[in-house]
């Protein structure tokens, strides 16, 4: 007579299946690649920069 629903088990895991991969989208698009804090100031320039190692050694030694 109507339209036979999914079994509730069926819906949570699917939900959850797509949480999943949405969590692990997210991870790969902006954990993927930590900056070595222990490089200081020149691993952040280069991440968020694109400033060239040089230039910041320059920048450094000019203060």
């Amino acid at each position: 007579m109507g339209i036979k629903r999914p079994s509730l088990a069926k819906e949570i895991v699917a939900i959850l299946v797509l949480k999943l991969a949405l969590i692990f989208t997210l991870k790969v698009l902006f954990f993927s690649s930590p900056v070595n804090v222990d490089q200081g100031n020149t691993a952040i320039d280069n991440q968020f920069l694109n400033a060239s190692p040089s230039a910041s050694k320059e920048s450094d030694n000019d203060r």
